[in-house]
């Protein structure tokens, strides 16, 4: 499995390196299963696209990703504006949270 606790414990430093302090500019989905989180700093952006599917769990980061104008939503509106203050693993387990 790729997403399991090792795996995460060097990939959660990496990813709040990146974003701790990105302020969250849209959450959304367009299919089952999905949360898409749009992040921006100035002008930078990133995107972190999480699939849900039993089959297979996937995390993607991305600086672009195009929101299709059909079949979305938004969701979780409170998050907007919101900055990211950490990320933190859960020990021995495969999950991780984003403190806002």
């Amino acid at each position: 499995m790729h997403f399991n606790f090792h795996f995460l414990k060097f990939f959660c430093p990496a990813l709040e390196s990146k974003i701790k302090g990105w302020s969250v500019i849209e959450c959304f989905s367009q299919n089952k299963d999905e949360l898409v989180i749009g992040l921006a700093q100035g002008e930078n952006e990133c995107y972190l696209r999480a699939n849900f599917l039993p089959v297979i769990s996937c995390l993607a980061v991305a600086d672009a990703f195009k929101r299709s104008k059909k079949n979305t939503i938004s969701l979780f509106p409170e998050l907007i504006g919101q900055t990211v203050a950490g990320i933190h693993l859960i020990n021995f387990e495969r999950a991780f949270c984003i403190q806002f």
